[in-house]
């Protein structure tokens, strides 16, 4: 009996009108709806025993029962799945570029600070980068500015050790972090 046309669209439709055996495609090949059970050996016409098959392949294999038939490789997936990675590694490089600068003008900005501190302080000896960084990620840099200033101040009113007067500023830029916070 005869696979009607409304079956055979559809298991050209399910195997995405493509050869299940070498991967060819329309136009460049005439596909047919081949057995994976042959008829000879008792396949019937059900659509789970129907795959799709370019005419050179269901030549060649006539009547040979192949078992499980492994997919045809489906090269627009492929390519899509390898735009969409060049696509991400394109945007991590980018990123990666944007996180670079960032941490350039940040560098910077903690130079600053260093240079306001020692001419406050006259020596940055006990001033700790990652606490600036911690300190310039949630206060403008003004803020950091006057905390300097009232930390050296009120050393020299005082006539704090160096130490104390980093702790001291530390303390500043606490508690304005939480202030703000609290906001």
């Amino acid at each position: 009996m005869a696979i009607s046309k409304r079956v055979r669209f559809e298991v050209f439709k399910r195997d995405r009108f493509t050869c299940q055996y070498c991967g060819l495609r329309p136009p460049d090949v005439m596909l047919e709806i081949d057995h994976i059970v042959p008829r000879c050996e008792g396949g019937s016409d059900d659509p789970s025993n129907l795959t799709t098959s370019c005419l050179p392949c269901n030549r060649g294999k006539a009547g040979i029962p192949l078992g499980d038939v492994a997919p045809a490789i489906d090269e627009l997936e492929i390519a899509a799945g390898i735009q969409e990675m060049l696509e991400r590694a394109s945007a991590l490089r980018g990123s990666m570029v944007v996180a670079e600068a960032h941490r350039r003008a940040e560098d910077d900005v903690i130079g600053r600070l260093r240079t306001w501190w020692e001419e406050e302080n006259g020596n940055d000896h006990y001033v700790e980068d990652r606490s600036l960084r911690t300190f310039l990620k949630r206060l403008p840099v003004e803020d950091i500015r006057d905390a300097i200033e009232q930390a050296a101040s009120y050393s020299r009113d005082r006539r704090l050790p160096l130490i104390d007067t980093w702790k001291y500023f530390c303390g500043i830029c606490w508690t304005m972090i939480r202030q703000r916070d609290a906001e």
